[in-house]
Order: C-alpha cells, then sequence, then structure tokens
C-alpha cells in the first residue's frame, strides 16, 4: 500500500508539472488545455511497463534463439571435447554468454580457415628472433614490405590461432595496441619447425 501511495503522490507531482508547464508555455490558452491527472500519469507508466515487457519477451527469445543457433554451428565445427572445453569456457568469460559465443565461433572459423602468407612469414620473424618484439620492432626490423597494418592483422590471426601471444588487444592512446611485445607460443614454434621441414 505504502508503494501505491508513493506512485500516486509521484503521479500527482508529474501531472502538476506538465499542467503548469503547458500553462506557463501557453498563457492566452491555459483555461481551454486539457488538464493532466495523476490517473493518467500512471497508466501510461504502466503501459510503457507492458510494451517494455512484451519487447524484453521477444528480443530474449530472439536472443535464445540466436545462441541456440550459434552453439549448434560450433558443435557441428569440432570435436566433442573441444565443444565441451567452449561449454566450460563461456560462463567464466567475462563477456555475456551471446558474446563469447560468437568470441569462440569466429576462433573456431580462423583456425579452421586456411592460414594468409602474412601471417606465415610473420609467425617465421617470431620464431627466429630471441627476444619478444613489439609491431613497431617487427616492421623496422624484418619489414619485408609489409605495413605495420598488415603485420598487425598478421599478428591478431597468430593469435586467435594460439600461435602467438602477447600484445595488448585494447586501443590506448598513449601506448597503442601495439605496444607490447609479441612472441610465438609453443604451438606456433611446432608449426613453425613442420612448415620449415616440409
Amino acid at each position: 500500500m505504502v508503494d501505491q501511495s508513493k506512485q500516486l503522490s509521484s503521479a500527482k507531482g508529474i501531472a502538476t508539472r506538465r499542467n503548469n508547464r503547458e500553462r506557463k508555455r501557453l498563457p492566452l490558452f491555459a483555461d481551454q488545455l486539457p488538464v493532466v491527472t495523476a490517473e493518467e500519469v500512471l497508466e501510461k507508466r504502466q503501459q510503457h511497463r507492458d510494451a517494455y515487457e512484451i519487447w524484453r519477451e521477444e528480443f530474449d527469445n530472439l536472443q535464445a534463439r540466436h545462441l541456440s543457433e550459434r552453439r549448434a554451428r560450433i558443435a557441428a565445427l569440432v570435436s566433442d571435447v573441444e565443444f565441451a572445453e567452449i561449454e566450460a569456457w563461456v560462463p567464466l568469460s567475462h563477456l555475456d554468454a551471446g558474446n563469447a559465443w560468437a568470441v569462440a565461433e569466429l576462433k573456431i572459423k580462423r583456425r579452421i580457415v586456411p592460414m594468409a602468407e602474412n601471417s606465415m612469414l610473420v609467425l617465421a620473424w617470431l620464431c627466429e628472433e630471441d627476444a619478444d618484439l613489439t609491431v613497431d620492432e617487427l616492421h623496422k626490423k624484418r619489414g619485408d614490405g609489409l605495413s605495420r597494418k598488415e603485420i598487425l592483422d598478421a599478428l591478431l590471426d597468430l593469435q586467435d590461432r594460439g600461435l602467438a601471444g602477447g600484445g595488448v588487444l585494447r586501443l590506448c592512446a598513449i601506448a597503442g595496441h601495439d605496444s607490447a611485445p609479441w612472441e610465438a607460443t609453443t604451438a606456433g614454434r611446432e608449426m613453425n619447425e613442420g612448415a620449415g621441414t616440409a
């Protein structure tokens, strides 16, 4: 009951302010303007709540359908063991479930797609260097006609494939997202050695 009295009091205040604002805006017609009542304010508020609930339910159903379709696509791309690992990772990620499954799907698709020449070249550079290098250092030392952006794209591709690590993925006005050193992972070094012997 207290909640209803608070809502009614709030609605009366809103109705009074609206009426005063309209009278002030049109002083010559103040006596002809319709008067907004507290009941009308409460009714409008309820209409907005009902509309939001309908929209929210439709949105949640659509999200659930998209999530189910994405899980099915991922299950078709990977083994049961890997799918179980992804399912265990999703709740632990800092992302909501929809975005976590989207990230997982993107990484799997990038891993399945054959690696670009630039990615293979940059992986070879990382394996040949003794020290971990930033994008700028790789560009200055090894460039080979690749732009900084092409090197960064190759590094991000390698990272998605689990072949390189390091770097900072967030943009930063001061440091940039290529200021941290990158390195080849163990899987990356093994792949590079396999490519070198083939």
